[in-house]
């Protein structure tokens, strides 16, 4: 009777290992998309490889005068950033709202493994059953940070973790018309970055957390498993 439970176990710690490939699959997943949407503000706020400027309109536009080396320097900054705009818009384009459906696609997915990992945990008495299940309440954080608010609540304050271009570029232009015009609050700061890196960062932390939780629970309930079938 024993030997039939420890064999039954061990038919539950594959499974388990299955799940397990796949919770670390779609983690790397998320992790990706977050890195990649980060690496994407850092890109557009720090170098400046998009001119997110309001266009002047064809009528309104003006030729420029050359007048001295300055204003060739001026011209030749312009072309050069309207260049890599043209550049890096496309990719933008692709890259972000792909990366954004990826992030939260991934996250649910992630989400229904950990919540088969607790069940499996449970019914097949394996143990790990509480580091399982605070894994799969933190991916109910993770999914609420990742979740597009913005698109699902129109006109809503709240955003999630992951945006695509247009928002970026929106907040960007309104964050730079400003300092223009006059100083910037702290608080706008605060907004603005908090919404393109501090939501994003506290995203990955939760994510880690599910690692780490997720792998406290293997260790807890391997280890034992990996004894009793050697002893037989």
């Amino acid at each position: 009777m024993e030997q039939v439970q420890m064999v039954n176990s061990s038919e539950y710690s594959a499974a388990f290992f299955s799940l397990r490939a796949g919770k670390n699959v779609f983690l790397w997943l998320v992790v990706l998309a977050i890195l990649a949407q980060m690496a994407a503000f850092v890109m557009v706020d720090f170098v400046g490889v998009l001119d997110v400027a309001e266009k002047a309109t064809p009528a309104d536009a003006l030729p420029v005068k050359v007048t001295n080396q300055a204003d060739e320097y001026v011209v030749t900054c312009l072309e050069t950033e309207d260049a890599r705009s043209k550049i890096w818009r496309p990719i933008f384009l692709w890259a972000l709202p792909g990366s954004k459906f990826l992030g939260f696609a991934a996250t649910m997915l992630l989400w229904v493994i950990l919540a088969y990992a607790v069940q499996m945990s449970l019914v097949g008495r394996i143990g790990g059953a509480g580091s399982l299940t605070t894994a799969m309440l933190w991916g109910l954080v993770l999914l609420a940070l990742l979740a597009p608010w913005q698109n699902i609540i129109q006109g809503s304050l709240v955003t999630g973790s992951l945006f695509n271009l247009e928002e970026l570029e929106t907040a960007t232009r309104q964050i730079r018309s400003q300092s223009c015009v006059s100083e910037i609050p702290i608080f706008a700061w605060i907004t603005y970055y908090s919404r393109f890196l501090g939501l994003p960062g506290v995203s990955l932390l939760v994510g880690i957390v599910i690692q780490l939780k997720f792998a406290n629970a293997v260790k807890v309930m391997v280890l034992p498993l990996r004894e009793s079938l050697e002893s037989v």
